[in-house]
């Protein structure tokens, strides 16, 4: 009878622990799947919340990127209309040119004569900065080269010193942007009543990214090696905001457009013209430290002391005073 119940209570054991078991299994499984659909939640709401993120990021740069660059797109659709309008003008293909291409719904066609104006009016720019070159940097190399036997046989260096000067230096303070006045800026400001500052940095910022391009393919062709001419096309870009800076000073010291453009514009230039062409003949040899400027610590303090520029020209309070009397100087050039 003894040993019956004894077994009997083994039995009731074994049962009550095979039953815990299984609730507790049952009960880290539930668990483990309870953490995994969590896991799994969460790692969806941080993939959503990433792409909504991302999405909102590329909307605002987009927006920026129109707004910076009103001038330009606007520039864009005129190229495009104007390479229609030249096209209805040739007898041989004016008939297939539709004459509802100057229509609003026919944005994808008219595109395609935009990208083809907008080419060709970056070859044109690019002809420009050649010629100019060709003109400042590589006729007088030659020349002083004839005279001067240090400056004929290292070309390389030569190159760097008379583009550094004429172009880095002396191009970024005389061949500004916020004092030109085109009829397209006239345009932007005063009948689309485009933002003075965002006008002007839209410009500058355009300007920077087209030069390091321009610059870089030109020395290239003017015999400079590829790690001298990305170096010094990063330097003359950098210095462009430091250059439009200076001149604002200028500016604002002399109150006048007129005043900077022609007097202070001239003395820069002499000086450039003397230490550029005449230093190498006196001293007949140009120094190495020219080099230098590929150096990567010189560069980064470069880049540095540009993006604290570009800073205070986005944070500078009279670009409407500088609009203004850029728009009375344009007048006045006309009459």
């Amino acid at each position: 009878m003894e040993n019956c119940i004894k077994r009997r209570m083994n039995s009731i054991q074994n049962s009550t622990q095979n039953s815990i078991q299984t609730k507790t299994q049952n009960s880290t499984q539930i668990r483990i799947e309870n953490c995994l659909n969590a896991i799994k939640n969460s790692l969806k709401n941080s993939i959503n919340f990433i792409k909504s993120g991302i999405c909102i990021c590329a909307k605002n740069c987009i927006k920026g990127c129109k707004n910076l660059f009103q001038e330009k797109i606007l520039k864009f659709c005129e190229g495009a209309n104007f390479v229609i309008y030249i096209l209805k003008r040739i007898p041989k293909v004016r008939n297939k040119v539709n004459d509802d291409l100057f229509d609003k719904k026919k944005i994808k066609q008219r595109t395609k004569f935009g990208v083809f104006a907008l080419i060709c009016t970056l070859i044109l720019e690019f002809l420009k900065k050649l010629v100019y070159a060709v003109i400042f940097v590589y006729i007088p190399y030659k020349l002083i080269g004839k005279v001067v036997i240090n400056v004929l046989n290292n070309q390389e260096l030569s190159i760097i010193y008379f583009f550094i000067i004429m172009t880095t230096f002396c191009g970024s303070i005389t061949n500004n942007t916020m004092f030109t006045m085109s009829d397209r800026d006239y345009i932007m400001l005063r009948v689309i009543l485009v933002k003075s500052n965002i006008h002007y940095f839209g410009r500058i910022f355009y300007k920077m990214i087209t030069e390091l391009v321009y610059f870089t393919i030109i020395l290239l062709i003017l015999g400079v090696s590829f790690k001298y001419s990305i170096a010094v096309s990063f330097f003359t870009m950098a210095m462009r905001p430091l250059g439009e800076f200076i001149s604002l000073l200028i500016y604002n010291n002399s109150g006048k457009i007129h005043d900077m453009r022609a007097s202070i514009n001239g003395l820069i230039m002499a000086g450039a013209f003397i230490t550029a062409y005449v230093l190498p003949y006196e001293y007949r040899t140009i120094s190495n430290t020219w080099y230098k400027v590929s150096n990567p610590y010189f560069l980064i303090g470069i880049l540095v002391i540009s993006i604290a520029t570009m800073w205070l020209l986005w944070t500078y309070k009279k670009y409407e005073k500088v609009a203004q009397d850029a728009v009375y100087v344009r007048r006045e050039d006309k009459l």
